[in-house]
């Protein structure tokens, strides 16, 4: 069965990376510029709004679970992204185009961000530094909102087996200069035990909600405004183990953002855009001894930013489109867990980037740009970076970059102050760290003999300097602590693969897709490939479409994971191969839809490399009015 359906997914595949349907969409991530999908000088690929709803994903980690080259690691502080081998502290998530708070232990949980508000996500993978700075090394997700298209109201419920229920309501109206749209989604999951022969949970329960609003104003034909907020509340439960001690854990988070954007356009050869934004994080951690208040322990982690920026972009002597742009941010934490209770930064950038048309149109694009952050805590860092695109026929594309990134420390790496008595180690920050460093480069062909057949293969190499790790120490004559856990910049890394892919829709009814991914990885310090990465990935999906009838298969394949032994240091032990798949099936009955299918087909999961959830089939609806 495992066979049967590993190659059913590496053969077929549901709407691409690259939107099958429409080369015209608009992307902005890769040159924060618009241009049309298939023009970009940088490679992007796009999920739009049918991909998500034809997936039937809830979540936007759910969907990119089974996206090519994309890593998706459950874990207790939410859902991990890893992209060419780079995990979450080295990839930028953004919302319409601004940068988002609330990381936990460099985990940026993307299950927080749920597909009935999101319109698509352009993803941009290798160092995107030279335009995003920090973070930026291993890539962006783009998350863009969706903004109103009509007067309708439109309800989404959907329910699942393990008590999981999901439900949204969203209404919008437009006027004669004016849309908005406003939308409110709640989703809940009992937590789940991959093993029962003990108390420790395999995955969280959760209850969350959000509220959304977006509003578009024409002022003129020149000038619009763009506003959006958003509040968002999540709670989750689960059961630790330490020792002989049970642990009740409780976790909620509480977001706030808003945001506007002021575009003018002057027709045909400038544009200039000006964002505000701030957003407000709240984490509440709670840990309740059972029998006992010894290992009891609250801790509340208060975050800030705000964020001002401003880009111009205009074209010179006709085969120059130049941008320039200023950002600077705030940003604020306070927490039981850092050393003097809180920490600041201040960080101001400039950039610039020359997007230079040599010879006849898309013949040739050269692509240099260049980014200066100013950091109140770092000093000065210059990130400059190099792209070319290249068009030898109208049927082949070919793309490469080299480009130099940073990553910042965060407040926690420098400032942690954690105590654990019940395990026995105690782990501090240091203020001395300094950024880890990247040079990377990529190069990649696209080739599309016909319009149904579409074929792409890409490399890359990440070397990264200064890692930032905690090392252990052992400490002597202390009876509550045994170990000592310090933040140092301790090693170096090499990254470096390939990715393939390819498209295939034989009739209109049927669209097939195949990728496969290898990684190849080096920590240079202890000569042993990075843990948690598989040298080899799988993905594929078939989508047919017969009359009001709409059928997907979804999945993913990944190879065996090294792991340092219960994180002692001593030792590795391999992880399974797994394969995560889906399948949906939809009735559509004017506006209106019928769903059902099944999630993890293949009942995957285990309690120490793979906490996923187990089988269960769901059914729902989407109805518009």
């Amino acid at each position: 069965m495992r066979f049967t359906i590993l190659v059913v997914l590496i053969l077929a595949s549901v709407a691409p990376a690259q939107d099958t349907s429409n080369i015209d969409d608009i992307v902005v991530t890769a040159s924060r510029t618009e241009q049309k999908l298939d023009d970009s000088p940088v490679a992007t690929e796009l999920v739009s709004r049918k991909d998500l709803a034809n997936s039937g994903a809830e979540d936007v980690a759910e969907y990119l679970q089974k996206h090519p080259g994309i890593h998706i690691v459950p874990s207790t502080f939410g859902t991990r992204v890893q992209m060419q081998g780079l995990d979450s502290k080295y990839i930028i998530v953004l919302v319409d185009g601004e940068k988002i708070i609330g990381r936990k232990y460099g985990i940026m949980d993307l299950s927080r961000f749920t597909t009935d508000n999101v319109e698509r996500i352009e993803i941009v993978k290798g160092n995107m530094s030279a335009l995003y700075g920090s973070e930026a090394i291993g890539g962006v997700i783009n998350i863009i909102t969706r903004k109103a298209k009509g007067r309708k109201i439109s309800l989404h419920a959907r329910g699942a087996e393990g008590s999981q229920a999901d439900g949204a309501v969203s209404a919008s109206d437009i006027g004669a200069n004016w849309n908005a749209r406003v939308s409110a989604d709640w989703h809940s999951a009992e937590a789940f035990d991959l093993d029962s022969t003990d108390e420790w949970t395999s995955g969280n329960s959760n209850d969350q909600y959000s509220v959304a609003g977006k509003v578009d104003f024409q002022v003129n034909d020149e000038f619009s405004i763009t506003t959006r907020s958003e509040y968002m509340h999540k709670r989750t439960t689960g059961v630790d183990v330490s020792g002989a001690a049970i642990l009740d854990r409780r976790n909620t988070t509480d977001t706030n953002t808003l945001g506007m954007t002021g575009h003018w356009k002057q027709a045909g050869y400038a544009n200039t855009t000006a964002r505000l934004s701030y957003s407000n994080y709240r984490d509440q951690f709670v840990y309740d001894q059972r029998g006992s208040n010894a290992m009891d322990e609250y801790q509340d982690t208060r975050q800030k930013l705000g964020l001002v920026g401003l880009q111009h972009d205009r074209y010179v002597m006709d085969n120059h489109y130049l941008s320039v742009g200023l950002e600077s941010s705030f940003e604020k934490m306070e927490s039981s867990r850092l050393n003097g209770g809180e920490g600041d930064r201040t960080r101001s950038s400039i950039y610039l980037q020359d997007e230079w048309e040599v010879g006849s149109k898309d013949l040739f694009v050269l692509l240099p740009g260049v980014r200066m952050d100013d950091d109140s805590q770092f000093g000065n860092h210059i990130s400059p970076k190099l792209s070319f695109r290249h068009d030898p026929t109208e049927k082949i594309t070919v793309r490469a970059s080299y480009g130099s990134g940073f990553r910042a420390p965060d407040f926690k790496e420098m400032y942690l102050l954690f105590e654990h008595p019940g395990v026995g180690y105690r782990i501090v920050g240091n203020p001395e760290l300094e950024p880890e460093t990247s040079l990377s480069s990529s190069i990649g062909v696209e080739y599309q003999p016909t319009q149904n057949l579409w074929f792409s293969v890409s490399g890359y190499r990440h070397d990264v300097e200064g890692l930032i790790q905690a090392e252990l120490e052992p400490i002597e004559d202390d009876p509550l602590y045994h170990w000592l856990g310090v933040y140092r910049n301790v090693s170096e890394a090499m990254l470096q693969g390939y990715d393939l892919s390819a498209r295939w829709s034989p009739y209109r009814m049927m669209t097939l897709n195949a990728g496969y991914s290898y990684l190849d990885t080096e920590d240079k310090e202890l000569n042993e490939p990075l843990e948690g990465r598989a040298k080899h990935r799988a993905n594929g999906s078939l989508s047919v479409h017969i009359s009001e009838w709409d059928f997907s298969l979804r999945g993913t394949w990944v190879g065996e994971r090294p792991f340092t032994v219960e994180g002692s240091g001593y030792g590795t032990d391999m992880a399974d191969s797994y394969i995560l798949a889906d399948t949906r099936i939809s009735r559509r009955f004017n506006n209106h839809s019928l769903f059902c299918g099944v999630s993890n087909l293949l009942d995957e999961g285990d309690n120490d490399y793979l906490p996923v959830r187990p089988r269960a089939a769901f059914a729902g609806m989407d109805l518009t009015f």
